[in-house]
């Protein structure tokens, strides 16, 4: 168990280098970084699908305001473009690796407390 804990890390650390959220433990982090990897990803989408799929991933605790936040920090960046198709590529990848792997960490621990 310790050595998949160890790998979730890993991915996570992965993850920090595209300076995404800086709370990646959440899934509301994890369903936005899994669905829209970069900012122009985020950008492409309608401002009120956004707000209804943010709103469902945290169960309505991320109010509009946050998800404005968010898309003008989007609106502000920049990127390489020569990086971008890569980690539009890469960063869905690794977020299934994570959530593959927190279901790994529960199934364990369930056992282990039987």
């Amino acid at each position: 168990m310790e050595s998949i804990k160890r790998h979730n890390i890993k991915f996570k650390n992965k993850l920090s280098r595209f300076r995404g959220p800086s709370q990646f433990s959440s899934k509301t982090s994890l369903m936005i970084l899994r669905n829209y990897p970069t900012p122009r990803k985020l950008l492409e989408e309608d401002r009120e699908i956004l707000y209804s799929l943010v709103s469902k991933w945290s169960k309505g605790r991320i109010k509009r305001e946050t998800v404005d936040r968010l898309i003008s920090l989007a609106e502000d960046s920049i990127g390489s473009p020569i990086d971008i198709d890569a980690i539009e590529i890469e960063i869905p990848f690794i977020i299934e690796e994570i959530f593959f792997l927190k279901k790994k960490i529960e199934e364990i621990e369930k056992k282990i407390d039987r």
